[in-house]
Order: structure tokens, then C-alpha cells, then sequence
């Protein structure tokens, strides 16, 4: 339980990194919410986390991102969604994850942000039982699996006004 606040600005953001002299993805593990707990990060910097196979941010509980840069992470994902995430105005690049993981997973919504030079499946979710994907194919064009845009008020990830680049 508890809640994370972390609002930077622009010029200067508040930065969860590596300790390394020679910083790698992987070197920490990442945020981990327990149940009942709350994140909301603005204006943030999350860069070489997601060691193993541990995800850079995750938990059950209650997620929200605006303007934040995710990059150079490895691991499961990024962002792996709770109880309600949602993923705005926010940048993702040079993440490289295990094969069978994505950039994001398990997100409400997830619009008008920046997907440059990850690995190829940039989201993955599971709502109701069905498995949704979006897996990149040659240069930058998304290819869709059972849904693209969606509300989320039904029950399936509202996704849109997302930029991908050199996936």
C-alpha cells in the first residue's frame, strides 16, 4: 500500500537510473507497486531498469504516466498495467525485452506517446480471456490482432494517436 509521486518538469525531471559508472539495461529492478497502491509520474526519466526478467514498472495497483521517457530497460516490460493504468504524452526507446514480452502490457489507455527503435512487439494484453497484441512488422508500420482502437470504458484498451518509429 502507499503512493508514489514523483512530478518533475520538463528541464528537470526526476530520473530513476542506474548506480553504474557504466550503466546497462538491467542493472535495477524496477517499481513494483503492492495491492491497494498508487503511482502517478510526470515528467520522469526511467532508464536501465528491468533486470531478469522483472518488470520496470508493475504492480496491481493503480498506474498514471504523462510525459515520461522510458529507455534503454530490459526485461518483461516497461510498463506492466494494474488496476487502471493509463500512458500519456510519453516516449519509449531503446527498450529491448525478453522475446516473449512487450514494450507495454495490461494498459487502459495509451495514447499520444512515442515508440522509437524497441524490440518488435510494442503491447500485449489479455482482457476478458483474449489475448490483444500489437507486433510491429518491417519499418513502421503497426500490425493489429484482434482490436487497434478501442474505448476503454469497454472493458478493452483504448489505443491511439501513437507514434512508431524504427521498431
Amino acid at each position: 500500500n502507499g503512493t508514489l509521486n514523483a512530478s518533475g518538469t520538463a528541464t528537470n525531471p526526476v530520473r530513476f537510473t542506474s548506480a553504474s559508472t557504466i550503466p546497462s539495461a538491467g542493472d535495477w529492478r524496477g517499481i513494483s507497486l503492492g495491492a491497494g497502491a498508487t503511482a502517478n509520474l510526470s515528467n520522469c526519466v526511467i532508464e536501465y531498469g528491468g533486470h531478469d526478467l522483472d518488470d520496470v514498472m508493475g504492480g496491481s495497483g493503480e498506474i498514471v504516466v504523462n510525459n515520461c521517457v522510458f529507455r534503454d530497460n530490459g526485461g518483461a516490460s516497461t510498463i506492466r498495467g494494474g488496476t487502471y493504468t493509463s500512458v500519456t504524452y510519453s516516449t519509449f526507446e531503446r527498450n529491448n525485452f525478453h522475446k516473449y514480452y512487450a514494450v507495454v502490457t495490461d494498459i487502459n489507455v495509451l495514447r499520444r506517446n512515442v515508440f522509437q527503435d524497441n524490440c518488435e512487439v510494442v503491447y500485449g494484453a489479455n482482457y476478458n480471456g483474449q489475448g490483444y497484441i500489437v507486433k510491429l512488422g518491417n519499418g513502421s508500420s503497426p500490425v493489429w490482432s484482434q482490436w487497434h482502437e478501442r474505448s476503454a470504458t469497454s472493458g478493452r484498451p483504448l489505443l491511439s494517436e501513437n507514434l512508431f518509429t524504427n521498431n
